[in-house]
């Protein structure tokens, strides 16, 4: 699959990355909306990015478990269970419990 990509000198073909997804998503440049197309890496390699913590966190916030009772059980301040979880997300490319749990449950 080949993409295109708008640059100001012209056009240009890209051959996609192997193993990795096209994500596209519109930004206002000078009041014009743009397309930008970029690539985000497959879920697989998202996930191997965690540590083992931010692995076991994420699991439990996906059983079910509130950030509380996650840093209860771990005996973690709360705000780093927030933070490992902020952190798990960001590499997933993810910003909520259902995005992870819907990529995850492809790969896990």
């Amino acid at each position: 699959m080949c993409t295109l990509q708008s640059t100001m000198r012209g056009r240009q073909h890209t051959p996609e990355p192997p193993g990795e997804d096209l994500r596209a998503s519109t930004v206002t440049i000078a009041g014009e909306p743009v397309l930008v197309l970029s690539y985000t890496a497959a879920p697989s390699k998202r996930i191997a990015t965690l540590t083992a913590t931010e692995t076991a966190v994420l699991r439990a916030a996906l059983g079910g478990l509130s950030n509380a009772e996650i840093a209860a059980l771990r005996g973690r301040a709360l705000s780093t269970i927030e933070n490992q979880l902020a952190t798990a997300f960001r590499k997933l490319g993810v910003t909520t419990r259902a995005e992870a749990a819907t990529l995850l449950g492809e790969a896990w």
